[in-house]
């Protein structure tokens, strides 16, 4: 199956979360502790942080287009599984919709899961 197909698929089952605004730990990291000001200083996660802030200055506090940019980096992450399987497609799919990734794609301070996953199937796929 084609990428597009993994971002068409993904973004029809996500719809629901485009529509809400941020919550738990994104309100805290984003509203409280003003992680967008200094992301270097977040020692722990500072590359999450860094790639939040550079969607941060692109399209300002738009909880929509930074829950976009997860959905898209989750049907790429379920492209690249079926890439690393491809005697079974299937399993890229079943990642795609795969109730426990549902989280990393709705909280938008959890990108670093995204990129995460992402680094890690490339790193497998191009050794």
């Amino acid at each position: 199956m084609k990428l597009r197909w993994y971002i068409l698929i993904a973004v029809l089952l996500y719809i629901p979360t485009f529509f809400g605004g941020f919550y738990f730990d994104d309100f805290s990291n984003f509203i409280e502790w003003k992680i967008l000001e200094n992301p270097v200083a977040f020692s722990g996660r500072w590359l999450n942080f860094l790639v939040l802030k550079t969607s941060y200055q692109m399209h300002g506090m738009n909880p929509f287009l930074f829950r976009l940019e997860n959905v898209l980096i989750h049907a790429l992450n379920a492209f690249l599984v079926s890439k690393l399987c491809p005697k079974n497609k299937w399993l890229g799919l079943l990642f795609l919709v795969s109730a426990p990734c549902a989280y990393a794609v709705a909280y938008i301070i959890q990108r670093s899961i995204l990129m995460a996953t992402f680094f890690s199937l490339l790193t497998i796929i191009l050794h």
